[in-house]
């Protein structure tokens, strides 16, 4: 989106410190092993701020117990990662980050550990988009527990839950529980 969109501000965040390092050591080593990247003296690069030469900026940054490493910020897009360990209660805070964008854009993103976390929440109020695959034999498998995602696991990779047939992964398409909330905005994809 930074490359895409002049003067789009990104702010990237997750809960904890030891995260982020990780998230900003994996943008590093992607940057790098891009054919077209070059270093730009001119514009700050560090660890956990970028801009380009479009005048966007990606920022990094972590949110525990405060928001107030974040205050004051301004941006377009708000990307929570590791949702599922974050404060729901700070949530109300960083959002005011977006108050002044023309193009709000918020992902939520993370693994859910329990059915009691925000980010399980947060997939409740979604579209629920799941990756179905039809097999040869006309069953559509739906990779999540009470459609016998376990039964999927096989040696030979994704197979059919009922004839046991290996799936054309890539053949499969997303469907969205809840089309409405698709349409909405509030969508939703379970990865």
């Amino acid at each position: 989106m930074a490359r895409m969109f002049r003067s789009f501000k990104s702010l990237y965040i997750v809960p904890r410190s030891d995260q982020l390092a990780t998230y900003q050591n994996k943008f590093r080593e992607i940057e790098q092993a891009n054919r077209f990247h070059q270093r730009d003296t001119k514009l700050r690069q560090n660890l956990g701020y970028k801009e380009f030469d479009n005048g966007s900026i990606i920022e990094m940054a972590y949110v525990q117990t405060t928001a107030a490493g974040i205050r004051g910020k301004s941006t377009d897009e708000l990307l929570y990662d590791e949702y599922q360990n974050f404060d729901p209660d700070l949530e109300l805070e960083v959002s005011q980050t977006q108050a002044a964008s023309e193009m709000k854009i918020t992902i939520y993103a993370g693994t859910s550990l329990t059915t009691d976390t925000a980010l399980e929440q947060r997939w409740i109020e979604s579209s629920q988009g799941s990756w179905v695959m039809k097999c040869a034999c006309g069953h559509w498998n739906i990779p999540l527990p009470e459609f016998g995602v376990l039964d999927m696991i096989q040696p030979q990779g994704p197979s059919c839950a009922k004839s046991r047939r290996l799936l054309a992964v890539w053949d499969g398409k997303y469907v969205h529980a809840q089309p409405r909330l698709f349409d909405a905005g509030y969508r939703g994809f379970h990865i």
